[in-house]
């Protein structure tokens, strides 16, 4: 059987530190809504570039910057791409499943 024990108080002080960190660097994260006219391609490649950059961040264990990159990776895969008239065609099918297999 598992015990059931109480996180310190340590513990919790970290979490919500952590937490309250995060928050203050979702505020940074704002990604514009899509633009038709730019080519899908573009943002499937900007999305790449963020995840890039993200991972670049954490070997350098700059985790703030790191955060902030790989959340606006999320927010512009998840909600700004699929927003594009393009997003459906199949001709994207590959790009998609690259960028679920990175968000996932």
């Amino acid at each position: 059987m598992a015990s059931t024990t109480k996180p310190s108080p340590l513990r919790r002080e970290a979490e919500d530190r952590v937490r309250l960190r995060r928050e203050e660097l979702k505020k940074l994260c704002v990604v514009q809504d899509v633009k038709n006219h730019v080519s899908l391609a573009k943002y499937f490649q900007r999305a790449h570039v963020m995840y890039r950059q993200c991972q670049l961040y954490a070997i350098q264990r700059d985790y703030d910057h790191a955060y902030i990159y790989l959340w606006l990776m999320v927010l512009l895969f998840q909600y700004r791409i699929p927003q594009h008239r393009e997003y459906h065609q199949t001709k994207y099918a590959a790009e998609k499943a690259r960028l679920n297999d990175v968000a996932h």
